[in-house]
């Protein structure tokens, strides 16, 4: 159990959670205490009058005039590709930068069984490609919604 009272960020993240219907440890807090339960209480009631307020309505389109003013690139499949492409081959090279800037400190690992280092190597080199697929899915995920927007 909590020592202290529920920051303002700590009570932001459990009402996030709670209308995510997802567990958050803040609650075993909530239980006894009294103080962060009125806290909790004003920023729903917060939410939910500013939930219930109009809309703002503008007499022209918002998103037309903004859209306008961003600069249109689009990207074919086969661009994406070869980006991702080059990605893998600037971490290759990356790696065999690194390889040979500690080729001294592999030295002694390599001293090990042959078996061993290439294991190694091939482990480090499929979780850093794993790792930089994964960064540049999540990049254009963000631009797709940054887009769609």
């Amino acid at each position: 159990m909590m020592s202290h009272h529920l920051t303002d960020h700590e009570i932001q993240e459990y009402i996030s959670a709670l209308m995510q219907h997802e567990p958050h440890e803040a609650l075993k807090h909530l239980v006894t205490c009294e103080a962060c339960n009125k806290e909790v209480n004003d920023y729903l009631l917060l939410m939910s009058d500013i939930k219930k307020q109009e809309r703002p309505s503008f007499d022209f389109d918002v998103s037309t005039l903004v859209l306008s003013q961003l600069p249109i690139q689009k990207k074919g499949k086969v661009q994406e590709t070869i980006y991702a492409y080059y990605e893998v081959i600037l971490a290759i090279i990356v790696l065999f930068g690194l390889l040979y800037y500690y080729r001294k400190t592999l030295y002694l690992i390599c001293s090990a069984s042959l078996l061993i280092n290439l294991l190694m190597i091939t482990t480090a080199a499929l979780i850093m490609m794993f790792l930089i697929y994964d960064m540049h899915h999540r990049y254009q995920k963000k631009m797709m919604i940054l887009h769609n927007m």
